[in-house]
Order: structure tokens, then sequence, then C-alpha cells
């Protein structure tokens, strides 16, 4: 199979993620001033209702089939094999989804809301048969993306033709599904280019069973302490509080997904790399990006913690500017989270070291489900930030921890002084806007730009040599294009 570009596929797949958020940052601040707080919150809360049961069905399957995958994709009677086997497993854990899923509607509660819960389980269907992954082990990130946006777009056509009034929520509901999920059947006829579905081979999924449970004990436990929070809330206290959480949480996750995004496009190569033994290859590739990473997240998180009642405002609406206090916690939790999200996809996957990653996320599920339990009831959506943030850092000390045995962890970090040195900058620059600008979107423009051209000024005074290595990328792309 000839390789794509990582670069190209970075960048699509930056490009897909960016594309995701762009929907919603589109389609929120419409959708929350139609619908209102509490109606917002409501379909936010079954969404993260149903997020636990589309975690369950999918178990480990879409890391697990990347990582693997990779091994039998220059053999298509190979892959086509490998690829019915994980589809296997996935409809058996789909149907014991909805059976459990079924049973807690019927039984509790949440019988009250069974019409939103069942527009909002579709997902849990059409992401088993989207087969992400297969376009992800062929490295396929242009299709994906293109694919993705053009839904996307259609989808917030319909969202301003048809989301009119608070009563539309069930409406906004399909189009969220819609412009996730919908976009399923394309896989499935594109997948023939891949698959050879007519093949007839003896299957043996049994083998996949136990590493796809380890890494759905990592995506389980991650899950609890970064979705648990907004389920508590809405049980205990109340929808409107999620609504002014989830608010937050969107606004912190654009920059988090887009970083993400680059740790998981590099998944394929570094598996690949590390089974073929490029053993000088695959640092090198740990060391470039790991620091890319770290020298957009850290200004990033300053940048949001200085803009973050402007973006509130614009991104929800004035309703909404209770959530700029939380926004500060999550922008630090942001931080965590991408390295956490950077050491598990780039270090402990493609080293068969997943269980170690398991360990970790356990021990930060535990912590944040003590702490919630205990702080929630009192303190409400801001006790949930904190304790998320207290949960990410614990996963982080155990996985910096376990990852010395694997990797020559400080390595990673020799740079990151640079980063926050330079970062100082952005909020010096975001003081002056904020005690002499009014205007919100000038102050935006004034502080967004002039903490760029700052911090990365810094940077080339520090001799960043990551920094000097984009500069001289970049400069040759331009010269090649005169």
């Amino acid at each position: 199979m000839k390789h794509v570009s990582v670069n190209k596929n970075i960048i699509f797949n930056i490009l897909k993620s960016f594309m995701g958020i762009v929907f919603p940052i589109i389609s929120f601040p419409y959708a929350a001033r139609v619908l209102g707080v509490e109606k917002i919150g409501l379909v936010n809360y079954c969404n993260t209702i149903i997020g636990y049961f589309i975690l369950l069905s999918g178990l480990g399957i879409n890391i697990y089939a990347t990582r693997e995958g990779v091994k039998y994709r220059d053999s298509k009677e190979l892959l086509s094999r490998f690829t019915k086997e994980i589809l296997l497993i996935n409809i058996l854990s789909t149907l014991t989804s909805y059976a459990i899923l079924f049973v807690l509607v019927v039984c509790t509660d949440l019988r009250k809301n069974a019409v939103l819960l069942c527009i909002c389980s579709m997902s849990i269907v059409f992401t088993t048969f989207q087969i992400e992954w297969l376009f992800q082990i062929m490295e396929q990130f242009t299709y994906i993306s293109i694919r993705s946006i053009v839904f996307q777009a259609v989808s917030f056509i319909i969202l301003v033709m048809f989301v009119k009034n608070p009563n539309d929520y069930l409406i906004y509901a399909i189009i969220n599904v819609f412009a996730s999920c919908g976009n399923f059947w394309l896989n499935i006829i594109k997948s023939c280019q891949y698959v050879d579905w007519k093949l007839r081979c003896r299957l043996t999924p049994q083998k996949h069973i136990k590493p796809i449970l380890v890494i759905f004990g990592i995506s389980a436990s991650a899950s609890i302490y970064l979705n648990l929070d907004i389920v508590m809330i809405g049980s205990i206290r109340n929808t409107t509080e999620v609504g002014l959480y989830s608010s937050g949480v969107r606004l912190v996750t654009v920059i988090k997904t887009l970083l993400s995004s680059v740790s998981m496009a590099l998944l394929p190569r570094l598996s690949y790399l590390k089974k073929n033994k490029f053993e000088q290859e695959y640092k090198d590739y740990i060391l470039k990006y790991s620091n890319y990473l770290f020298m957009i997240a850290i200004p990033a998180s300053v940048g949001i913690i200085i803009l973050r009642k402007e973006i509130i405002i614009l991104f929800a609406g004035a309703a909404f500017i209770d959530a700029a206090f939380i926004c500060c916690i999550l922008a630090i939790n942001m931080i965590f989270s991408v390295i956490d999200g950077m050491l598990y996809n780039q270090l402990f996957l493609p080293t068969n070291k997943e269980h170690c990653a398991c360990v970790a996320t356990v021990c930060g599920a535990i912590c944040n489900l003590i702490l919630n339990i205990i702080f929630i009831p009192r303190y409400g959506y801001i006790a949930a930030s904190i304790t998320t943030l207290v949960s990410e850092i614990i996963v982080f000390g155990l996985l910096i921890s376990f990852g010395k045995k694997i990797f020559d962890v400080s390595m990673m970090f020799k740079y990151v002084p640079h980063y926050i040195l330079a970062s100082v900058s952005i909020y010096i620059i975001g003081a002056i806007g904020n005690r002499y600008i009014t205007n919100i979107w000038v102050k935006i423009v004034f502080i967004v730009i002039l903490s760029v051209l700052a911090y990365f000024e810094a940077l080339f005074m520090l001799k960043n040599k990551y920094t000097y290595e984009v500069y001289s990328v970049i400069r040759q792309r331009i010269k090649n294009m005169i």
C-alpha cells in the first residue's frame, strides 16, 4: 500500500475535527437561543446518557481495530476477514446495549423522556455500521473529512429551516443524530473498495475480545470522569445547570478536539512503525508532534481564560454568562487532557501497553465518582469542573509514571517551559485588551492577533527548535508555490 503523507492525514483529520466543532459552534448558539437553557439542557442530558450506551456498544473497537488493522491493510483477503470479525463483535455489543437501554427506560424515571431517548439512541446503531475504523486503517482521512463536512453543512441548513421554537427540541435531537452518524450508508458503499463482503472464510472473533475489553476499560473509565458529571448534575440538581455546564464544556472541547485529532491521525502510522521496528522514526514522530501539541495547547488555554466571558456571550448568549467561571478550570483541564490523550495514542497503544493506561483511567474515574458524589449535591456544576480537573491530573501523574518504563518521557517535555514563558505575553496583551477595549469583536480580534504575533516572537527569542522547524517548512512551501 502506498503511504499517504502523515502531514496530509493530520491536516485532514484536523479539518474534520474543526468542522465537527464549527457545526456545534454555529448551531449551538442558534439552538440555545431558540430552545432556551432548559430544553437545550434536556437534549444534552439525554445525549450524555446515550453516550454511555454508544460507549458500551463500541467497546474499544475503534481504537483496537485502527491499531491492529494496519497489519492486514496490504492484503484485501486478510483485511476482509479482520473487518468481518470486528463487525460481528460490534453488532453483538450493540444488541446488548439496546437491551440494557430498553430495561432502564421501562423501569426507571427515564421513561418520561422515552421519545427523546429513542431518537438519540439511533446514534448507537448508526455508529456501529459507520465502521469508521476501516477508513482510519487505510488512512483515508481525506474521504472521512469531506464526507463529514457535507453532512454537517446539510444538517445546519435543516436546523435553521425546522427548529423555530422550544417545542422543536425533538427535531433538534434528530438533526444532531443525522449530523454525526447519517453518513453511515456512504461508508458501507465505499467499504467495498477495501473489503470483499462476499468472501467466505472461517471467522475467529474470540481472539480479539480480550484486548478490546482492555481498551474498553480505558474508554469507559475516561467517559465516567468526562460525562458522569453531566448526568449527576441533571439528576441531583437540574437541567438548567446542565445547560450552563455543557456550554462551558463545549467551548473548551473546541480546542481539545482539534488537538486530539493530531494524535488520532498519527495512531495508524505509529503502530505501523512500531510493528515494523522503525524505532528511530517512531521516536522522531513522538517528539516532533508532542511539541506541536504543547505549542498550541498551552497558549490556547491562556487565551480561553482571558476571553472566557466574551466567547461565552458569542457562543451561547448572555443567558449562559454564569458558565464563564468554569471555563477557566476547564481550560486548565484541557492541557492535561490533551497530554493524557497524546501519551495514550502515541505511547501506550502502539507499544501494546494499553493496560497501563487502563489502570490510570480507572483510578481517575474512581476519584471523579467519589468527589462528584461528595461535592455536586452542594456546589453543582462548579464542583463538577473542579473534580474533572483533579481526576485528569491524577491520570496524568500515573501515565507519566508508567510511561517512563517505555520511553524517555522527559524528552517530550524539554521545551514546555518555552511555551509557558511565551504564553505570559498573551496574558499581558489580554489584560490590556480587557482594560481598555469594550467592544467584544474588537477586543477578541485585538487580543488574538497581537497574542499570536507576540507568542511566536517570544518562541523565536527563546530559540525554540520546533518553532524554527515550522517556520522553515512554511517558508519552503511558500517558495515552492511562487
